[in-house]
């Protein structure tokens, strides 16, 4: 198991270096299992929100400014984590071509937005799919030990079936 923790989200900037190395042709040679997703977890550990960031996010999506975060917000901070996990991890599948075709969110109470909480980001759930293969990221928010938000981000990796 992999497990990593994070002070704060990773910047966009180190994220897209780390894809933009995944892409060329060195390493392992694609010789990554396509039977099972890496054991790991990739967290954050005390994440407080960036309040430009929010309220950028508020005006694009048409939520009001009413001191709460959006309910779909960590569906979009999880992404750097989902993305670092993609780069980091033996990821048996290419990046380029996978596609996002689901999101399930679920959130126990509102959050504010200056509460500082706890994200964390693992594999889940790798199965057959009749166009290939699919697999989650699972997101879970905390406040202390209490589970605030839930979310769960479905890929699939299209393949021809042997």
């Amino acid at each position: 198991m992999s497990d990593k923790h994070y002070d704060a989200l990773p910047k966009a900037h180190t994220t897209y270096a780390n894809i933009v190395k995944s892409l060329l042709p060195i390493g392992n040679g694609g010789k990554v299992s396509r039977d099972q997703l890496p054991q790991s977890t990739y967290y954050v550990d005390d994440l407080h929100i960036d309040q430009e960031n929010l309220d950028d996010y508020r005006k694009i999506c048409g939520f009001a400014d009413d001191g709460k975060v959006p309910a779909t917000y960590f569906s979009v901070l999880s992404q750097t984590l989902q993305m670092n996990m993609m780069v980091k991890e033996p990821f048996p599948f290419a990046m380029l071509g996978l596609v996002h075709v689901d999101n399930s969110v679920t959130q126990y109470r509102p959050i504010g937005e200056r509460e500082t909480v706890a994200m964390s980001v693992t594999f889940d759930n790798l199965r057959d799919h009749a166009q290939g293969q699919q697999f989650d990221f699972v997101t879970i928010v905390k406040s202390e030990e209490e589970v605030i938000w839930e979310g769960t981000s479905t890929y699939l990796s299209r393949s021809k079936k042997t």
